[in-house]
């Protein structure tokens, strides 16, 4: 009896069993709270891949991925939570200050964030980033579609406030457009629509159906013309739309695809689907590559014994990644530089040739030196050592991609100071 006894004891104080909150309370990471479908769920890192079980933690910077016939629900160890639908990719990245970061490259997610009330910074505690749009939230219940193909997403506030922008520093800086309860907006990489009201029952009914064994979606259309939108990629299983912290995590019911979801899979993608190395790989490009990059600064400096002189520079500036490397890039710096006057020591024009590195921890702030050589086109040609360090944010306001402040040394017998401010251009 006693030894009965001690096992069943020994049972319930296993973690992911019996007392479910204390399990969570004792994660550091992330975790699978359930799976649900016949298809595998995948953890994709650097490194590897591998299929996804109830309880398995979760890397920060892994991306987790869908398949056709399944869903899956991760808890976050602050208790929030994030469904991610059938046919998703989602990525759990660093949190930073009090901020949960993450990106959903293509699919749905429902998150069910819990408000800290302790939380001392009024930056959003939990914020997913798309192609097309950047949500930030505190405490809310929300769900945010992605479509690859098309490059549009969709934001649907079904309890709390959301603040969506088109860029990481529009959200972070409280500049965002707020959607409530409600309500929802679709944004493109051109811009965010105005906000528009959506039957909150009617579309959770219709992405209950979208997945359900042997059901149909509705016929009739959706309040806030989200009929023609719903699609494969936003859609949620009907087990997955309402948790029920009662249903055992180990009992998955397996969820099929309606056929109006399967044509649109196939139409989306060109019945070639899209392989998560490919999406991440187009993501990154998007972000760290940029051949058509340029760079407009005012230059202001003084030589001995004469006045204080000021120049307009103008550079290409390509960007590259480096490998195995995420914060960091190297960018490129060919230019010229013309003076105040047109003239200065008989010199039209100065060209510069310089290369930096860049750092990039914030995603928004960056930090960047470098090492180059300018060229004077004097009488008598003569070149001369330059060195310099800017720092700026990056953003999205029209073709301006980043705006900066500089510092750069002309490394002559006698060092000449410069300082400078600018801004840089992306045409592409």
């Amino acid at each position: 009896m006693v030894l009965q006894l001690l096992f069943v004891l020994s049972f319930f104080t296993i973690p992911g069993y019996g007392d479910s909150q204390s399990y969570v309370r004792t994660q550091t990471k992330p975790f699978f709270e359930s799976i649900e479908g016949s298809s595998p769920v995948w953890i994709i890192s650097k490194k590897d891949k591998k299929q996804a079980t109830v309880g398995m933690e979760i890397d920060y910077e892994d991306r987790v991925k869908t398949g056709t016939f399944n869903s899956a629900s991760i808890i976050y160890p602050d208790r929030s939570k994030i469904i991610i639908a059938a046919n998703s990719e989602f990525k759990i990245e660093q949190p930073l200050n009090e901020t949960q970061w993450n990106r959903l490259y293509t699919g749905s997610v429902r998150g069910m964030i819990n408000k800290n009330a302790s939380q001392k910074s009024d930056k959003p505690k939990f914020l997913v980033r798309s192609k097309a749009a950047v949500l930030g939230v505190r405490g809310t219940d929300f769900i945010m579609s992605m479509n690859a193909v098309s490059g549009e997403a969709q934001v649907h506030t079904l309890e709390g406030t959301v603040e969506v922008g088109n860029s990481e520093i529009s959200v972070m800086s409280g500049k965002g457009t707020l959607v409530n309860e409600g309500n929802f907006l679709e944004g493109t990489r051109t811009g965010l629509s105005t906000t528009q009201s959506f039957d909150k029952t009617q579309f959770l009914k219709t992405f209950q159906s979208g997945l359900s064994p042997g059901s149909t979606p509705p016929s009739e259309p959706v309040t806030g013309n989200l009929s023609a939108n719903i699609t494969s990629s936003t859609r949620i299983p009907a087990n997955a739309a309402v948790p029920d912290s009662n249903q055992p995590a180990s009992s998955p019911t397996a969820a099929q695809p309606s056929s109006s979801q399967q044509q649109s899979q196939t139409i989306s993608s060109g019945n070639k689907p899209q392989t998560p190395s490919e999406s991440q790989k187009q993501e990154d490009q998007s972000r760290k590559i940029n051949f058509f990059s340029f760079q407009a600064s005012l230059i202001y400096f003084q030589f001995p014994d004469t006045s204080a002189i000021r120049a307009l520079s103008f550079a290409w500036t390509p960007s590259f990644p480096v490998p195995l490397l995420p914060f960091f890039s190297i960018r490129g710096y060919v230019g010229g530089d013309s003076f105040q006057e047109g003239i200065i020591n008989s010199s039209f024009l100065v060209l510069d040739f310089q290369a930096y590195l860049v750092f990039s921890p914030l995603r928004f702030l960056y930090i960047e030196g470098g090492m180059g050589e300018q060229i004077w086109r004097s009488p008598s040609l003569y070149n001369v050592g330059l060195a310099s360090v800017n720092a700026g944010i990056q953003l999205k306001l029209g073709p301006i991609d980043r705006i900066f402040v500089g510092y750069q040394a002309l490394l002559t017998q006698s060092v000449v100071n410069e300082y400078k401010v600018g801004i840089g251009i992306s045409i592409f």
